[in-house]
């Protein structure tokens, strides 16, 4: 190992294997340029072109950098990234340097016309983030990107609730559903130069495929769950629209039509059943998004009482349907499977330590617990409880943002005798 040298290089392009290696066939081959110069062309090479750009525009002269890229050996892949990217651009003296070092500025005829010549299915694109102020990265989540195109023709992905801006041309060049994921995330330079997207045609046999998203769309599906009464699986996927889409919820006109959907379907208990188990998560420290989500619904209830509960009634005895997913259900149940072949209609519950224990009477086998919150106001308002029915569901949908699927509940019908609220 003795005299062997390792040159520095910076180190935010290091993870990048592709770069890295592109970065020393060149050094390689171009011993006299400038070590960020080649790092530039690495980077253009393998579909970063506004960092590699920059890069060139910097440290090199144009004959220079004409002559190293046309020395590059592109895929039909690498060269519609690269395409794309200068299209979009959006910076006078970078746009007029790119067309001077041999990078064309084509129509989007031209790429779409070469895209269907090569074969090609997927591209690199550059995503500027709406909020580039307060926005320096963001984690991987592949399941939780999904894009729609807004009024005003913008094509927005939104990535565990933070939204970019990719190049509108996309809705044009991929007529048909797409997979997008983050293609790499470098944590210094411009924001803009930050944050790039793969975007791929969907293979419908491949298990990466993402259904198109419209928020619209996603809005009248959650309402169909309620009119369905599918309360399972509205559950999760308001929770799941809250966080990634809160501007089409956070609507005076969509809130109302909820809310009267839910207490019409006797559906209502589940905007408190979300603030409970919501907010246990949070006390619990579990994560940063359960802390984001606890927020979102804060603001989501904001100038509405909790008297639609219980308005319309005439007497004291208010009748109450309390909807609340059994937890711990792995601590009692080695499956689902398991927990569906016993006898869940002789069910109570009982005190254990700062919530309810769910237990089947005949064979007096504990299932699960409920959360204290929900627990809690149970006692505290001296609910008599009328009925208790175990509602168990296989969950459809993927996109859960807390720490588990709640899949199986308690359905609770009981009398509220002493009106507190």
């Amino acid at each position: 190992m003795e005299g062997l040298i390792v040159e520095e290089i910076p180190h935010v392009f290091l993870s990048n294997s592709q770069v890295l290696s592109t970065y020393f066939q060149l050094k390689n081959s171009f011993p006299g340029i400038k070590d960020k110069s080649l790092l530039g062309v690495a980077l253009i090479k393998n579909r970063y072109l506004l960092p590699g750009l920059r890069l060139l525009y910097r440290n090199s002269t144009i004959d220079e950098a004409k002559n190293l890229l046309e020395n590059l050996v592109l895929t039909p892949n690498e060269t519609a990234s690269i395409l794309i990217q200068a299209k979009n651009l959006n910076d006078v003296k970078l746009e007029k340097f790119s067309s001077n070092i041999g990078i064309p500025l084509k129509s989007l005829g031209e790429i779409k016309e070469y895209m269907v010549k090569f074969g090609v299915n997927e591209v690199v694109v550059n995503g500027t983030p709406i909020d580039i102020l307060s926005l320096s990265h963001v984690e991987f989540y592949g399941n939780s990107i999904n894009y729609y195109i807004t009024d005003e023709g913008h094509f927005v992905v939104t990535v565990k609730g933070k939204k970019f801006i990719l190049p509108e041309d996309l809705a044009e060049l991929f007529e048909e559903s797409i997979f997008i994921s983050l293609k790499q995330m470098f944590p210094t330079g411009l924001p803009s130069e930050r944050f790039f997207f793969l975007v791929r045609k969907v293979d419908f046999s491949s298990q990466l495929s993402t259904v198109y998203f419209d928020p619209s769309i996603k809005l009248g599906s959650l309402v169909l769950k309620i009119e369905e009464r599918n309360f399972i699986e509205f559950f999760h996927e308001f929770l799941y629209l809250l966080y990634t889409e809160f501007g089409i919820l956070d609507d005076e006109r969509t809130k109302r039509e909820i809310i009267n959907k839910l207490v019409k379907q006797e559906m209502i208990w589940l905007l408190f059943e979300m603030k409970n188990i919501v907010s246990y998560l949070a006390d619990q420290g579990i994560s940063h998004d359960v802390k984001n989500l606890q927020k979102l619904l804060e603001s989501f209830f904001e100038g509405y009482e909790y008297d639609f509960l219980f308005r319309h009634k005439t007497t004291d005895l208010v009748k109450v349907k309390i909807l609340t997913p059994i937890i711990d259900l792995r601590k009692y149940f080695p499956s689902q499977d398991y927990l569906e072949r016993i006898n869940l209609k002789s069910i109570k519950i009982v005190n254990h330590k700062d919530t309810f224990l769910v237990r089947s009477e005949d064979k007096e086998l504990d299932i699960g617990t409920i959360n204290p919150y929900t627990a809690r106001f149970l006692q505290e308002l001296d609910i008599e409880i009328l009925s208790l029915r175990v509602i168990s569901k296989r969950l459809m949908f993927s996109e859960n943002i807390l720490p588990e699927e709640y899949t199986t509940w308690l359905e609770i019908n009981g009398i509220l005798r002493n009106r507190m609220l």
